[in-house]
């Protein structure tokens, strides 16, 4: 997909990390536009978050005013652009949410709108709570955050997340690489850390399937419940074109990934290393 990015140095550096969480996660790529017909622009009015929902051809506004300049709502505009509504307009969000209409301010009451079957395709995967899509349960009420238009019918208490904290959830990258027909080989390898980042959520994740279901995401995210850490004394490289990837640099480029994946190839065992670690901005 091509891009036209706003001139703002701050706001271009969040699309580009949102964007790599694209690169990383599924085989969707966006790259710069030079003369393509259909593209999107990004621009930044002085607020607001929008994006029209799919390819409409030619020109494709794509709103990150001020107050939107966070990865989690760089993927969340991203998501409209490349085919997503909100997760809580899907047409069966009745049976996992309630949204209080009252606290909604009136301009807003569109964006809480539930679709029909024939209008959105869940694409028979449960509700996510967690989704990107989704909003918090405070968004865009009458009285700021004071007041609720969100709540969750199994525990009103449920606290879902505003959507500038988050990232992908392992249903977001599942649906994405379906509607793109990606393949798990087109996923690139991800860093293992032997500790969880959702220590709360990983482990009901991992019993549900989802370390092989998601495989990529739950590697990076979830280690620990997946047991995807290995034994980080062992001396061997995990994969074949290790020596091939450090004979070009990439011990020095890609320096955590490598040093945990290639040590062998890298020479980091037992207390050893090369020496020649150059830093590469992303």
């Amino acid at each position: 997909m091509r891009a036209i990015f706003v001139s703002d140095a701050h706001l271009e550096s969040q699309i580009y990390k949102g964007i790599e969480h694209y690169h990383k996660y599924t085989c969707l790529r966006f790259v710069k536009r030079t003369t393509e017909k259909d593209y999107i622009r990004v621009m930044k009015p002085q607020s607001g978050c929008n994006s029209m929902v799919g390819v409409m051809g030619g020109e494709q506004i794509l709103n990150m005013g001020d107050g939107c300049q966070y990865v989690g709502l760089v993927l969340h505009e991203f998501g409209h652009a490349i085919g997503y509504f909100h997760e809580h307009n899907r047409p069966d969000r009745d049976n996992t949410i309630n949204v209080l209409w009252d606290n909604v301010q009136p301009w807003f009451k569109d964006a809480f709108k539930k679709y029909q079957f024939s209008e959105a395709n869940t694409q028979g995967l449960p509700y996510d709570l967690t989704s990107i899509m989704h909003y918090e349960n405070t968004a865009f009420a009458k009285a700021g955050f004071c007041k609720t238009t969100i709540t969750v019918k199994s525990d009103p208490t449920y606290e879902i997340s505003p959507v500038y904290l988050r990232e992908f959830s392992p249903q977001d990258i599942k649906k994405i690489n379906m509607l793109y027909g990606c393949t798990t080989n087109q996923l690139p390898p991800v860093a293992c850390v032997c500790e969880d980042k959702y220590k709360d959520r990983c482990p009901g994740w991992a019993s549900s399937g989802e370390c092989s279901n998601n495989n990529a995401w739950m590697s990076n995210n979830c280690p620990k419940s997946c047991r995807t850490c290995g034994d980080p004394n062992l001396c061997e490289d995990k994969y074949p074109k290790c020596s091939s990837w450090a004979s070009t640099g990439e011990c020095s480029a890609n320096f955590q990934w490598m040093h945990q994946n290639c040590k062998k190839s890298c020479r980091v065992c037992g207390g050893t290393r090369n020496n020649t670690h150059t830093k590469r901005d992303h």
